[in-house]
């Protein structure tokens, strides 16, 4: 790790991080009485910091003081610690190894001290708090503007956390944007009144993959007989457009109930039934970007989709309309504290990149080399999530 002098820091790096042979300067330990169940990740010590060996003492930390106290909050009464423990070299971005090696100590000051909150500072703690754990192929993954204002249930942490910008942000920024100081003061009022309240568990939804034809009729059956009021359901598709010759449906699921789904193959005899579903318009359909399910429906299945009654992308547009935040993968992140779901059939859902310059948003995909036990059961779980994202934002969960 790149480093300055430090002073009154005592420990040196530990053994697990590689780059510690190039370390002059010792660690900074987490700091802070640990009154309220309030712990604060910044980015790296500054000169200030490194000299006293304690975290938020200089000019912007002085800022991030004066902010919480006109809240009533005292940070010395709160934990304190940095992304990585040893001052960069002229404040550098902490680089992503750099990240990584401290990262492992900033689970164990978590696990220590078991905070109902955790506020990240900036784009540097959310990257070393989310890294590695937050599947997003997306362009500014862990991006501050997509991050900030969000109060995320982490499962793995057993705490709220609560990303916001670095006070060092909102100080260049105040003057000629007081808008800033004004979202960052709100972020952390909202952060803070969650200090007394543990955070929210969330079971794994439990998905029942059909793989035989005719359990897969008889679960359609049951839903016809049943007409549930309201029904989630989702496909995946051998690509994105269905225009295209040879394009098809390889699988659906559906739920109506937040906490299970159900995901079954496509086939001609599976279809017909199918179909009797989407026309029926005592059934409200529901979905992510259900524009999707609807031309899917409409083009390969010759049915367009009847009474689409709620679409969750849509929603979370009107609830947030920051780019990057709508996506059901992102969602079920702030939402719930689930951070990949996906990773093990992305792969196969892109098109080479060879098919996608010769035929665009029409190119097949690699779907059909995806282990169908992991295809089968990732649609479950869309169908799953949009089923509970849906019913928060009725107001009905």
């Amino acid at each position: 790790m790149r480093t300055g002098l430090g002073i009154k820091s005592q420990l040196q790096c530990s053994s697990y991080c590689p780059l510690s042979r190039n370390c002059k300067t010792p660690m900074m330990e987490p700091t802070g009485r640990g009154k309220l169940s309030v712990l604060f990740i910044a980015e790296s010590p500054g000169v200030s910091e490194d000299e006293q060996g304690e975290q938020l003492i200089g000019k912007s930390g002085q800022y991030l003081r004066e902010c919480l106290q006109d809240l009533g909050v005292n940070l010395d009464d709160c934990r304190k610690t940095n992304s990585v423990d040893c001052r960069p070299l002229d404040n550098a971005k902490p680089e992503p190894e750099e990240l990584a090696n401290c990262r492992p100590r900033k689970w164990k000051e978590i696990e220590r001290f078991r905070p109902n909150v955790v506020i990240l500072l900036g784009g540097v703690a959310i990257e070393s708090f989310f890294g590695g754990r937050f599947y997003d192929e997306g362009k500014n993954a862990l991006g501050i503007t997509r991050w900030r204002g969000f109060q995320i249930p982490d499962q793995k942490a057993r705490a709220w956390v609560c990303p916001t910008f670095h006070p060092s942000f909102v100080l260049r920024e105040k003057e000629h944007n007081p808008v800033v100081p004004v979202i960052f003061r709100q972020d952390l009022k909202r952060a803070l009144a969650l200090a007394q309240i543990p955070a929210p568990i969330f079971p794994e939804p439990i998905i029942t993959s059909l793989f035989s034809e005719g359990d897969a009729c008889d679960h359609l059956s049951d839903l016809i007989h049943s007409k549930p009021e309201l029904l989630t359901f989702d496909y995946e598709t051998t690509g994105l457009k269905p225009h295209r010759k040879g394009h098809r449906i390889v699988c659906c699921s559906t739920a109506v109930t937040s906490s299970a789904a159900t995901s079954f193959l496509m086939s001609t005899k599976v279809a017909d039934l199918w179909r009797l579903i989407l026309k029926n318009p005592h059934i409200g359909k529901m979905g992510q970007n259900t524009k999707f399910e609807y031309a899917w429906s409409d083009v390969i299945l010759h049915q367009p989709v009847v009474n689409i009654v709620h679409d969750t992308m849509t929603t979370a547009h009107v609830e947030d309309n920051r780019r990057g935040v709508t996506g059901l993968k992102f969602q079920a992140a702030v939402r719930w504290g689930v951070y990949d779901y996906s990773s093990s059939v992305a792969a196969f859902l892109k098109p080479t990149k060879q098919e996608e310059d010769r035929y665009g948003a029409n190119a097949f995909n690699r779907i059909d080399e995806c282990p169908l036990k992991d295809l089968v059961r990732y649609c479950g779980f869309d169908s799953a999530y949009e089923h509970r994202e849906a019913m928060e934002q009725m107001g009905l969960q």
